[in-house]
């Protein structure tokens, strides 16, 4: 099959914006470009709205710091208006709180958990809006909870063992993953669980909770785009900080194992 000359296509392109105007057939040529066309405006659109987003996020993390009286701490990667989120931290009840966002999935350095903050939710690596509450002791215990859910188990490390609560409705719904099942079952309390199944009950949160590396996280989809996010961040904090003084101080007739 031969290829047409350049000057035959050149001089069908003209033709095809004649035709164009005069009401006739679009060729291939012409097609292509108004989808190109198409797509740059789509592309533009959505740039915007991304950076509508990204500045409300900032906008509400730095109202969230000025009531919780916490520091804004920029993160300098980016440029412009499409800099990185901010954290911001502070201290509630004697204990260390951070608020960020991070990107799925998580990934393991030398043992320890590195989290990647994100500008913007993907359609494979989710962005997630966190609070992180720091406590003392049982260092080495590790707990995930996550939904049941094929697209998060990817994240549950297979190491750790499957455990199960006294509450059946809780384990459909719920993948809870420990080093240490004896603390674990001890942890989740009847009110942990009913806490976790309310704010489950969100649209599309996909809610998690881990304690790990001495730190309890709570996190859902999300980079804080929306007011009422950081406000029911900013009310669980109290509730989190408990559950990290119940951690910290548990007494187990074993020692627990990494």
């Amino acid at each position: 099959m031969s290829l047409p000359c350049p000057s035959l296509f050149l001089a069908d392109l003209s033709g095809n914006a004649t035709g164009l105007l005069a009401g006739k057939p679009v060729g291939f040529g012409l097609v292509i470009a108004i989808v190109v066309v198409a797509d740059a405006a789509i592309f533009g659109l959505v740039f915007f709205i991304f950076l509508q987003q990204l500045t409300k996020a900032r906008a509400h993390l730095q109202r969230l710091a000025e009531v919780l009286n916490f520091s804004v701490i920029p993160d300098r990667r980016g440029f412009g208006p499409v800099q990185f989120l901010p954290t911001i931290e502070g201290r509630r009840a004697g204990r260390d709180v951070r608020m960020f966002s991070y990107l799925l999935p998580f990934k393991y350095v030398e043992g320890k958990r590195v989290t990647v903050r994100t500008l913007r939710p993907r359609k494979k690596n989710k962005a997630r809006a966190a609070v992180e509450i720091g406590f003392e002791g049982n260092a080495n215990f590790i707990l995930e909870i996550y939904p049941l859910a094929p697209a998060l188990r990817f994240l549950v490390e297979r190491a750790l063992q499957t455990v199960s609560t006294d509450d059946p409705g809780f384990d459909r719904v719920f993948l809870v993953k420990s080093n240490n099942p004896e603390l674990a079952r001890r942890v989740l309390t009847p009110e942990i669980c009913a806490w976790l199944d309310e704010h489950r009950k969100g649209w599309r949160r996909a809610v998690q909770l881990t304690i790990r590396d001495s730190r309890v996280r709570y996190s859902e989809r999300g980079f804080f785009s929306r007011a009422e996010q950081g406000e029911r961040f900013a009310a669980m904090i109290d509730f989190l900080a408990a559950l990290a003084a119940r951690v910290g101080t548990a007494r187990l007739r074993e020692p627990v194992s990494s």
